[in-house]
């Protein structure tokens, strides 16, 4: 066993390929923090570099001396887009402490652990961190932690099967006070009166679906909930401590489990919250929908994806086009506002597939509507067997440019935007038909349209 840490830091990598960064504290960071505290460790800083808008995070250095170079452990979190900077903080780390021990963590880390590695960290946590991190830092050999890679041991992960044995996420190291999250997405973009700042929680971790696009590696498949009690204590401690009554659950699918859904909307209506959350289609019914708009729901989230049934088999996403404009119904004939968002560019896309989407739009007429490109995920079955989806993808290319915005359909949201071949369509149908889509959805809907493509980045002529 080695030595005990005594001062730790943990750091939430830039993101300004974001539109809006700084929504919402490092939750997976605040879960760490807590379950530290937990363990005995007191010092404990935490660095959100999403709050720092003053740096030049592509070109300058600058923004690396807010790291304090006296720790022992380092713990670096990480998406994929955020690569290029676990790398230059890595390094940074290593160059004034060499004998800290840095320790990478969130979904880049739990999906290519060894691109962590190669960028100089000394292990890569895979899956839920906070009991992985708190052994490396009490002095553990990384060789007898499940779930931490090295460059010579590789131990399989365990999940964290009692999510009630954690500790509420200690928000307390942030400056929560400049964090944006709204309730509505209007008002995040500033486009509302409704200005009420909501608190983003999770109540789950994991999902049962596979949907081919989608990574699901870093939380797993199998759903592990929080119990209801044990969520509201959290519901509760906000309230108290930050004046706040509104809640957006970040679960990937929070409708998954119909009787938790009843349960918690009793307990919400209690305490006369406002909240929303992310649901899916083939999940909810009429009485569910009631029932959440009863307790203070405002807004579901829906991934509709496509509005066809052939490309939603390709995709494994286990719903279909009869269902995307069912729940659109419901949540109309409930006065749920409806949030369907939609990928261009998904295997076996073609002219006539988009067509179809955009009738399905047609009638389904949700409130908001978002919209961006397929992006291969790491992790995700189409990175990882292209080939099966008739996509060509140059990984190394793609790992040379940090994994960051560089194919024809390019935008400062970072993801969405991995180059890759499409089999359906050569580059010049890609684009043509990507502009197709956007002025036809638009045309389609009739409430709110949201998206983050950048079309003058397409080509410079008007639509």
């Amino acid at each position: 066993m080695g030595k005990r840490a005594e001062k730790i830091v943990l750091i939430s990598s830039p993101s300004p390929q974001l539109d809006e960064p700084a929504m919402n504290p490092p939750l997976g960071l605040c879960y760490i923090v807590s379950y530290l505290r937990m363990q005995g460790f007191s010092d404990i800083t935490l660095i959100d570099y999403a709050l720092d808008n003053k740096y030049d995070f592509y070109g300058e250095r600058e923004y690396l001396s807010r790291i304090p170079l006296n720790a022992d452990v380092y713990g670096i979190a990480a998406l994929t887009p955020q690569y290029r900077w676990l790398v230059d903080i890595t390094k940074y780390i290593k160059q004034f402490n060499p004998e800290a021990m840095v320790v990478s963590g969130g979904a880049h880390s739990s999906n290519i652990p060894e691109d962590c590695l190669q960028a100089g960290v000394d292990a890569a946590v895979v899956g839920d961190g906070e009991i992985p991190f708190a052994m490396l830092c009490l002095g553990f050999s990384p060789v007898l932690i499940p779930g931490v890679v090295t460059e010579t041991s590789h131990t399989s992960r365990e999940l964290l099967m009692n999510l009630d044995q954690l500790p509420l996420p200690d928000r307390g190291l942030t400056d929560f006070s400049k964090y944006k999250r709204m309730l509505w997405h209007e008002a995040e973009r500033g486009e509302s009166t409704d200005m009420e700042k909501a608190v983003h929680i999770v109540t789950m971790r994991g999902c049962p679906f596979n949907c081919a696009f989608c990574d699901r590696f870093s939380v797993g498949r199998r759903v592990r909930y929080r119990s209801v009690e044990n969520v509201m204590v959290e519901v509760d401690q906000i309230r108290s401590e930050y004046g706040l009554n509104a809640f957006v659950i970040y679960d990937d699918t929070f409708t998954v489990n119909r009787k938790r859904v009843f349960k918690f909307c009793e307990e919400f209506a209690r305490r006369g919250s406002k909240w929303r959350t992310w649901a899916r289609v083939n999940t909810i019914d009429q009485e569910m929908i009631q029932a959440m708009k009863d307790s203070g729901c405002v807004k579901l989230l829906f991934g509709f994806e496509s509005g066809d049934d052939r490309i939603l088999k390709i995709i494994n996403k286990k719903t279909t086009r009869k269902q995307n404009i069912a729940a659109a119904n419901i949540c109309r004939k409930v006065g749920m506002h409806c949030y369907g968002s939609l990928v261009y560019g998904l295997p076996g896309e073609t002219r006539e597939s988009i067509g179809n989407t955009v009738s399905m739009m047609k009638e389904a007429q949700p409130d908001e509507t978002h919209f961006h490109c397929l992006s291969p995920l790491p992790g995700s079955p189409i990175w990882n067997n292209p080939e099966v989806y008739g996509i060509k993808l140059d990984k190394e290319k793609i790992k040379a440019s940090f994994y960051g915005a560089i194919s024809m359909t390019d935008s400062a949201s970072g993801l969405g935007h991995i180059a890759y071949e499409h089999d359906q369509m050569d580059e010049v149908e890609f684009r043509e038909n990507f502009k197709y889509f956007v002025v036809e959805i638009t045309k389609a809907v009739s409430g709110a349209l949201y998206q983050r493509i950048e079309l003058d980045k397409l080509e410079e002529d008007k639509l």
